[in-house]
């Protein structure tokens, strides 16, 4: 009867690991199909959200120089200013073209970044600035290079140069300035930033160059 019990149990332990095979096969053949389509469907997510963040443009850029003046306050006359003219580069590192529509200067002279006022209606004028070297560094025909006057988009790939002027308390125009930080705001109210430390600035011949400023000669 020992042997009828051991080859009965040996039975029932076949019979139950053939039961339990059975159904991980028809549970993987059920599961299988869901498990297919929830992988498709991450996808298509993943394929979706890559697309629409590849698609939306980003401004890179840098800001070249920073030349700083001094104006009269418009409200105050009494009262002096420091204006701040921004040379800058821009480019879309996205293939969809975007327009610009607002911008933001914030300067950091060590106690966290300060924001300025964009100085707006310039036209027709021509602008001087002290040489380190003695005379006047000009700036001919300012307005057709204000970059907010300019109706042409931001395209991939594409340089585009300008002018910004800003202004801010009279106390920034000796101030050791650390940081500079520009905020490109698109139409779309997207914000791109680019910060650039002066010693990263590029040379005034490099400015006549591109932007054909005048500088004194020797």
């Amino acid at each position: 009867m020992g042997a009828d019990w051991e080859k009965n149990n040996h039975f029932y332990i076949l019979l139950v690991i053939i039961t339990l095979l059975a159904m991980s096969v028809s549970l993987t053949e059920s599961v299988l199909p869901l498990i297919v389509a929830m992988v498709a469907t991450i996808s298509g997510w993943v394929a979706f959200i890559y697309k629409y963040f590849s698609d939306r443009p980003k401004i890179k850029g840098k800001i070249l120089q920073v030349m700083r003046g001094t104006f009269q306050n418009p409200e105050h006359p009494s009262e002096k200013l420091t204006s701040f003219t921004l040379f800058l580069y821009l480019t879309n590192a996205r293939k969809n073209a975007i327009h610009l529509s607002d911008y933001i200067l914030e300067i950091d002279t060590g106690n966290g970044f300060e924001r300025m006022k964009m100085i707006r209606g310039i036209t027709n004028q021509t602008f001087h600035f002290e040489y380190g070297q003695g005379g006047e560094v000009q700036i001919p025909d300012f307005n057709k290079r204000l970059i907010h006057r300019q109706s042409k988009p931001i395209e991939f790939g594409l340089p585009f140069y300008g002018y910004l002027m800003f202004g801010g308390d009279f106390k920034y125009f000796k101030a050791d300035i650390r940081r500079y930080r520009i905020t490109c705001v698109d139409v779309f109210d997207h914000k791109h930033k680019i910060t650039t430390e002066p010693k990263k600035f590029v040379d005034l011949f490099y400015l006549q160059e591109v932007f054909g400023i005048k500088i004194p000669k020797a």
